[in-house]
């Protein structure tokens, strides 16, 4: 009994590295495809630096969602692919440990991710969207304070472009400015004034520009409908979409909100199947963290070639799989094709027979077709790393 917890714990501590190395991973690559984004707000519309790190957080916590279960996965197949290597699963065998036995420790460690996967998403997500959502306008309403950044072609505005030369002071005067203004289809529309100044309303729901000492030029589809008009003031109404940014989307909500939403909704109401699918989405993907568990187990045993390519390459295929069978059983419990609580669990209850099915296969030591293209999977990773990294 004490040899059996000694492997458990040597077991589980094997996880815990590559599970946080992987969390780590799958959060730089998600910060490195907005880093262009958050360096333009940092640079060019004079964001401050701790001002973008507040804003990476609201941005990382909902992501956080999808990111464990896949590190989940991917810890796995690294953490028995290595025992596997090493000959240590042939050592616990030996001693009378069996496959079976193995499943206490990978098993009491995604159920231990899956309820930090259900904190998330039942309270961390929700908060993160609604602290980005007033972070958002708390940014477009400090506008009307500093005022459009200079030398810069702003489009924050709906159906607007505007330009301006040079800001001056802080209480949102600006000179030299320029507008393209496309609200309108029909009708091109330039303003061109030498100053001006942004005001907002009590609620900060809307700004407006006023403009002194310019011109309006507009162009319609024809070449004779040119207007051009002078004007010592003019005001525009920038639309900041503010209250649609402040409205919480059904993805956004938490569990209450949702079931809150489902009780004052009319019967028939045709929004009501996406917000079941989406109640049942918040318990489905957390309960996927223990779906991966069982599928890596089998995966990660395997002595194959390829190593860490192998368990990287494996879990984001399985994860795209996954992943694709949400999208359709999502888009399926939407229209009515399917229940939304079948909809929402068709994906794990796929993984899980598939996962069942390796199991018993890996544990009577046969090999499925799956695990042949597994290994072929693998030795083409092998050598497509071997190439990019020849040293490695």
């Amino acid at each position: 009994m004490f040899r059996l917890y000694i492997i458990n714990w040597y077991v589980f501590r094997e996880l815990l590295g590559p599970f946080l190395t992987s969390v780590l991973t799958f959060s730089a690559f998600m910060l490195m495809g907005r880093a262009l984004k958050l360096s333009d707000l940092l640079v060019n519309k004079g964001m401050g630096f701790f001002d973008i790190l507040q804003l990476i957080t609201y941005i990382y916590i909902p992501f956080l969602g999808y990111i464990i279960p896949i590190s989940l996965l991917l810890c796995i197949l690294l953490a028995l692919g290595r025992l596997s290597a090493d000959n240590e699963i042939i050592a616990m065998k030996s001693t009378g440990i069996s496959l079976y036995q193995l499943v206490l420790p990978v098993g009491v460690f995604s159920t231990f991710v899956c309820f930090l996967t259900i904190l998330l998403t039942f309270y961390a997500n929700p908060w993160g969207f609604k602290a980005l959502k007033d972070f958002t306008i708390k940014a477009l309403q400090s506008l009307s304070e500093v005022g459009i950044p200079e030398k810069v072609f702003n489009d924050e505005f709906q159906g607007m472009l505007i330009y301006v030369d040079k800001s001056v002071g802080q209480g949102g005067g600006m000179k030299g400015i320029f507008i393209a203004d496309t609200r309108d289809p029909t009708v091109a529309t330039t303003i061109v004034a030498k100053e001006a100044y942004i005001t907002s309303d009590s609620d900060a729901l809307l700004l407006n520009l006023r403009l002194f000492d310019g011109s309006i030029h507009r162009a319609g589809e024809v070449l004779e409908s040119y207007q051009m008009g002078n004007f010592k003031t003019y005001d525009i109404t920038l639309d900041l979409n503010a209250s649609s940014i402040s409205e919480l989307d059904y993805n956004e909500m938490s569990t209450a909100e949702l079931e809150e939403t489902l009780n004052t909704m009319q019967p028939g109401h045709p929004d009501i199947n996406e917000i079941k699918v989406e109640y049942h989405k918040k318990f489905s993907i957390p309960f996927a963290c223990i779906v991966f568990g069982l599928l890596g187990i089998p995966l990660g045993i395997r002595k194959v070639r390829g190593g860490k390519s192998y368990g990287f390459i494996i879990s984001l295929l399985i994860f795209l799989i996954y992943y694709l069978l949400l999208m359709v059983g999502e888009s399926l419990g939407i229209d009515g094709s399917l229940p939304p609580l079948l909809s929402m669990w068709l994906p794990n209850i796929i993984m899980t027979l598939l996962g069942l099915y390796l199991f018993f296969h890996a544990a009577r030591e046969s090999s499925p077709l799956i695990f042949v293209w597994c290994n072929r999977l693998a030795s083409a990773s092998a050598s497509w790393a071997n190439k990019i990294l020849p040293n490695s």
